[in-house]
């Protein structure tokens, strides 16, 4: 199936706390560069939440780019620069290509002053803390590289938004908070008109990439075959 690579924040801590740091983060990444130099072009960057060959993508939505000039402007905005920079620790798996995204991404956001303090972990152990599972101090979970897959497996749209709606929230990683979008999904399911549920779905999608909750990297195109190619273990 397809895979998506993103960053979870969590929008409790600091300094994810703040939206306009979130929206400086995406602003700050270069995703094209991330599909060429670590994919070898085996990717698709990912500007929203929903991949570019699904009906649900909007192409005039809140996308997420790559504009470092107006992610300056945004930090100085809310008081940060090169003398007092945003800083905060990435938690990835400690395998590739997690490791190169996160070497590559460290290098992007340096030049408009955020500092990333890398944190590899077990896959296992990285989850643990973004869910707060197995006695693990969720507060200690600021971001955390990952990817998530299949956009196009079975279950319907009901499915596809519904784990659209578990990978982007705070509520599904920290409890305890309601976001905007959970009472327009809850009708979204309950609904029988066609019609009035897309319209729902979308207004869903629309808002979850606004919360910029999550920072969506890219596609990688059948990513295990890629790298063995890459790599020229086969041809």
């Amino acid at each position: 199936g397809q895979r998506i690579c993103q960053i979870y924040l969590n929008p409790d801590q600091y300094p994810f706390d703040r939206p306009g740091i979130r929206r400086a983060f995406s602003l700050g990444i270069n995703r094209r560069e991330i599909v060429e130099r670590v994919f070898h072009g085996f990717a698709a960057p990912a500007d929203t939440c929903v991949p570019p060959w699904h009906r649900y993508h909007d192409p005039n939505g809140n996308i997420q780019f790559y504009d470092p000039n107006q992610a300056l402007k945004i930090l100085a905005g809310e008081g940060f620069s090169n003398e007092f920079p945003v800083s905060f620790s990435l938690m990835y798996t400690d395998e590739e290509p997690f490791r190169a995204i996160v070497g590559l991404i460290r290098a992007q956001l340096s030049l408009i002053g955020i500092q990333i303090h890398q944190v590899p972990l077990d896959k296992k152990d990285l989850f643990d803390y973004v869910y707060g599972r197995g006695g693990r101090d969720r507060s200690l979970f600021q971001a955390a590289l990952e990817d998530w897959e299949d956009w196009r497996g079975g279950g319907g749209i009901d499915q596809f938004v519904t784990r659209l709606y578990q990978s982007s929230s705070p509520e599904s990683k920290l409890g305890g908070k309601t976001y905007p979008w959970e009472q327009d999904l809850e009708a979204a399911v309950r609904e029988c008109d066609p019609e009035t549920r897309d319209a729902l779905f979308r207004r869903v999608i629309m808002q979850i990439d606004q919360s910029m909750v999550s920072i969506y990297l890219c596609y990688p195109h059948r990513i295990w075959a890629a790298r063995k190619w890459v790599n020229g273990d086969f041809y």
